[in-house]
């Protein structure tokens, strides 16, 4: 999925939330809605079943986008005609050049380089500052807190805004957005700083050779607290891998300290420190802020390709059942119940309502009373992606039995499918027969398997008629 296209479903779901609210001026409105899915129906290919959801709400999005930016141009779509992504790398080198152009004379002013204060030791020490971050921070910072906040404040933004639905929606947008591409986003953004370093540092060590065809630098040093020796450790920790790289000798201490301007000394040209420091902005800003936007270019790439919907959200399960219909298969496990023909006839249409459009039961032997105690023996191997427990609601709801196997079934199913419980009522409804409390009866006893069930804080039923 492209930003192009996701951005397009967030925009339609921030409008269609507005749309929902009492007196929301939103120019959509539910023939719109029936329109676009009954377009993206048409529109859309034969593919695997959840590809095929996807592809359905994109192709809507994309459709409405486009009405609602020709109805009213102030709800085009926030990213439709977005700036594409290669003019921003133009972008970023047009930022390094004026970079560039304000660096200027990095290394010193009155062409003198004091070897102890360039900014150049300012900018290899951030660097390193960033390094030491990356290995001891990672995975830690604000993300998982500003995700959580971010998704709290998308189900609290205003849905009726009457006096301004569309910066509402804008609201919404954005906060859909930032949650959905937070991963591809941190990722582009960590390409886009590590490039940036990268030309910045590229930017100095040319204005550094640039300014030394034009004007004669003579590096020294002054210090307060260092003497000639102290410098030469100093000097000799920041340079010693230019150093060896290069075959340039640093001076000792008793040169260092002819160098010295406090002493009247005009320093010497500076030429080979011009080259020492460009060989170390490169080992240690622009080789590695290269590699690291190289690491980060890829981390974004997988994780653009792993951008998905959440379709098992409200929002879009009710959008899918507008759309095109593919089998769905779902394992039935009557528990301690065994059905009749009429009633194994009657379970598609059950499970299409209870569980979607497109369910289509295969219906397992039937679990014994107490499967629960070793349920790994009497379960199919050939269960799908979704799972159907099926009760009798004749059958009074008991914790130890009825809760204890919706259990055991939700801790194995685990990771590897979707776990409905069912509760058939046509039983009850053939015993409860024409009395006069019958609806009552039937009442009770839904109620009595939902408290069941959410005091054991397990999934609540649906009631199903297989008669």
């Amino acid at each position: 999925m492209t930003d192009a296209e996701l951005g397009a479903v967030c925009w339609l779901r921030a409008v269609e939330q507005g749309a929902r609210s009492v007196g929301a001026d939103v120019p959509w409105g539910d023939a719109d809605a029936a329109w676009a899915s009954a377009e993206a129906r048409r529109a859309v290919g034969e593919s695997d079943a959840r590809a095929m959801a996807q592809h359905f709400i994109v192709q809507r999005a994309l459709l409405a986008q486009r009405r609602l930016a020709e109805r009213d141009a102030a709800w085009r779509a926030p990213l439709q005609g977005a700036v594409p992504q290669g003019w921003r790398w133009l972008l970023l080198l047009a930022a390094a050049a004026l970079a560039a152009l304000i660096a200027g004379n990095v290394v010193g002013p009155s062409q003198r380089i004091n070897l102890l204060a360039p900014p150049v030791l300012l900018l290899l020490l951030w660097n390193l500052m960033v390094y030491l971050l990356l290995v001891f921070a990672a995975g830690r910072g604000p993300s998982a807190w500003l995700a959580r906040t971010i998704d709290a404040a998308r189900t609290r933004l205003p849905g009726h805004g009457a006096a301004a639905p569309l910066m509402a929606a804008r609201a919404r947008f954005a906060a859909e957005w930032a949650l959905l591409t937070r991963g591809v986003l941190q990722a582009r953004v960590a390409v886009a700083l590590h490039v940036a370093s990268a030309l910045l540092a590229l930017a100095v060590v040319a204005s550094m050779y640039v300014f030394g065809l034009a004007f004669d630098y003579r590096a020294g040093w002054d210090s307060t607290w260092l003497d000639a020796q102290a410098v030469q450790r100093v000097l000799g920790i920041v340079f010693a891998p230019a150093s060896a790289l290069a075959g340039i000798a640093l001076p000792d201490a008793a040169e260092l300290a002819r160098l010295r301007f406090a002493e009247g000394s005009p320093g010497e040209r500076a030429a080979r420190w011009i080259h020492l420091y460009a060989i170390t902005l490169a080992l240690v800003v622009i080789v590695p802020r290269l590699a690291l936007a190289a690491l980060a270019a890829w981390r974004a790439r997988r994780a653009a390709v792993g951008l998905a919907l959440p379709l098992d959200e409200p929002y879009f399960r009710a959008l899918l059942r507008d759309g095109p219909q593919r089998p769905r298969p779902v394992t039935v496990l009557p528990y301690s119940y065994t059905l009749g023909p009429a009633q194994r006839t009657s379970m598609a249409h059950a499970l299409a309502n209870a569980i979607g459009p497109g369910a289509q039961p295969h219906v397992a032997a039937a679990l014994p009373l107490g499967a629960e105690d070793d349920l790994a023996r009497h379960l199919p191997t050939d269960m799908g992606a979704d799972v159907a427990v099926l009760f009798a609601a004749a059958a009074t709801p008991e914790r130890e039995t009825h809760g204890a196997v919706v259990r055991a079934l939700s801790d194995a199913l685990a990771g590897r499918a979707t776990l409905a419980v069912l509760v058939d009522e046509s039983g009850l409804r053939q015993q409860a027969g024409s009395a006069p409390d019958a609806e009552l009866r039937i009442t009770q006893r839904r109620a009595a398997w939902q408290k069941m069930l959410h005091d054991l804080s397990l999934s609540a039923p649906k009631f199903v008629d297989l008669s």
